[in-house]
């Protein structure tokens, strides 16, 4: 017989009118409404919180579906992002006991929750709970802002959207700005300057030394985001002149700028003193001429 909300209220009734025991009865009754509110309660919705196992960073909010036909479906994050194409990754955590087509909108600007406001749609197919998703797309213009966002429905009626657009920049290029300096001059120290303004990340390296076509001296720096840069040298040798670039690459390509600059000069003059070649200054002290050489 089909059970309906008036029957199971029913039986609770005449239970609790039963000879039984008062405990047993008021047990029984509890578990009663429990199965009513289970099987005929419409779904709730709450906000709740996942951890970083999904999205790839600290945190993600996403909409928990309590009850029957709840569907949830998260943005994880982009991979392999050149200057060209890039990996849109997702995760379906739950789809009940319904199939979900599962679909990743994406474009120059953000849609939001509006399919018809992207500009491209991929269509994923049928998708199982807590399966991963991953789509390529390509054609992407260099240094471009991209935005993107899973969406998923089932067959039960239920539809939901990731609970964030998620944006992310392709590469270009390293480039570093014109007009970069050396600051602190010493006779045998200076800070080299440079300022790398494009390329979203660039591996980069300092050359310098008395020689721009043969390099005494590098320094790798590792890998770069845009943004200033300042590197101070020594064992510097007083009154000579020096070079100096920051050389930066990525996928995309390369850039250099190159500096010159020349250290303070000694007070000592002539001979082997000459500050290129000792790195020494000349100190003279009291009316005797003592004289005093700092390295």
């Amino acid at each position: 017989m089909k059970q309906t909300p008036e029957r199971l209220v029913s039986i609770c009734h005449s239970f609790a009118n039963s000879s039984a025991s008062r405990r047993l009865r008021s047990v029984m009754c509890v578990l009663f409404a429990f199965i009513i509110w289970l099987k005929f309660v419409e779904p709730i919705t709450a906000q709740s919180y996942y951890g970083g196992d999904y999205d790839g960073y600290d945190s993600i909010s996403g909409k928990l579906i309590l009850g029957s036909g709840s569907l949830i479906v998260l943005n994880t994050g982009v991979t392999n992002v050149t200057d060209k194409d890039a990996w849109l990754t997702g995760m379906l955590l739950d789809s009940e006991t319904s199939n979900a087509n599962v679909y990743v909108y994406w474009g120059g600007s953000d849609g939001d929750t509006n399919s018809d406001d992207w500009m491209h749609e991929i269509d994923l197919g049928v998708c199982d709970e807590d399966q991963i998703l991953m789509t390529q797309i390509t054609n992407l213009n260099s240094g471009g802002t991209y935005f993107y966002r899973f969406y998923a429905t089932n067959s039960a009626g239920y539809e939901s959207w990731a609970d964030y657009t998620e944006s992310f920049l392709t590469y270009s290029p390293p480039v570093f700005a014109e007009g970069s300096n050396a600051t602190e001059i010493g006779y045998s120290t200076a800070t080299l300057n440079g300022n790398l303004i494009s390329g979203l990340t660039a591996n980069v390296v300092l050359y310098w030394g008395s020689d721009a076509n043969n390099w005494a001296n590098t320094n790798n720096l590792g890998t770069l985001s845009p943004g200033a840069i300042s590197t101070k040298v020594s064992d510097l040798n007083a009154g000579c002149l020096y070079y100096y670039k920051y050389y930066g690459t990525n996928v995309c390509g390369e850039d250099s700028k190159t500096v010159a600059f020349a250290t303070k000069e000694s007070i000592f003059k002539g001979g082997s003193r000459d500050g290129c070649v000792s790195k020494e200054s000349l100190l003279v002290v009291g009316s005797r001429g003592l004289i005093i050489f700092i390295r």
